[in-house]
């Protein structure tokens, strides 16, 4: 399985056994060839939405049709249980991929590229007027709404292990939204409404991590990747988000 992990080539690290077990395993569908892990898929099932967060495929064993059958019975999983949305991510060039599921009713909806970033020589914000604290889990509709995040989103990150979800208000409004991983470390999701927001929400997080290093993924912002790029940053991965229904 690492392997495979690593045949997604998003430069990150397998996921720890300890990770795949508890966070992993039981959304994660397989297929086989002779007797050895082929292809695997991992999703997560929030609210009516069925996100997709890995497909990989061994290299000797691609285009045998592997993904395609995970794929689909991974939407007869999501449409038993009552899903009526698809998503995903893809990295732009991953041609195959993007006509697999376009065939399969998805459409590009957005891009986002990924970063890292290290506390040590990363400005310090003093962003005015926007305020940063754990999130009430009250607030989690407004913000989902907000950006656009499947309902359901923050509650889910907010039970896994190591997570932080932090919320950023400016006059009482809801600006901006970082679910940091500790165990990570990085955030995603990580909305903000400005740059400014941003800040102030990578301020919140270098309040709860140890750590001089985190990552985390602008997602339909290119306000924010400018403003971290004009910080000296440059993205490590660019990712394509595609949605489509889960027809009945």
């Amino acid at each position: 399985m690492a392997e495979l992990f690593l045949a997604l080539e998003t430069n990150e690290p397998a996921p720890s056994e300890a990770r795949f077990v508890g966070e992993m395993m039981a959304t994660t569908r397989v297929a086989e060839h002779d007797g050895r892990v082929s292809a695997y898929l991992f999703y997560q099932l929030i609210g009516e939405t069925l996100y997709v967060r890995h497909v990989a495929t061994a290299k000797e064993r691609r285009r045998e049709g592997a993904a395609r059958a995970l794929f689909r019975d991974t939407k007869e999983l999501g449409r038993a249980a009552g899903a009526r949305e698809i998503c995903l991510n893809v990295k732009p060039d991953n041609t195959s991929a993007i006509r697999l599921y376009e065939s399969e009713g998805l459409a590009r909806a957005y891009a986002s590229a990924a970063f890292r970033l290290h506390f040590s020589t990363f400005p310090v914000s003093s962003a005015r007027g926007t305020v940063t604290c754990p999130l009430a889990p009250e607030l989690d509709a407004a913000l989902e709404a907000r950006f656009g995040l499947p309902g359901g989103q923050l509650a889910m990150a907010r039970g896994l292990p190591n997570r932080v979800v932090l919320g950023a208000t400016r006059d009482g409004a809801p600006a901006g939204v970082a679910c940091f991983d500790r165990g990570f470390p990085g955030c995603f999701p990580f909305r903000a409404d400005t740059a400014e927001t941003a800040a102030a929400l990578v301020e919140a997080c270098r309040a709860v991590t140890a750590s001089d290093e985190m990552g985390l993924v602008v997602e339909d912002a290119p306000q924010i990747e400018a403003w971290l790029e004009s910080e000296g940053l440059t993205p490590h991965l660019r990712i394509e988000h595609y949605r489509g229904p889960l027809a009945t």
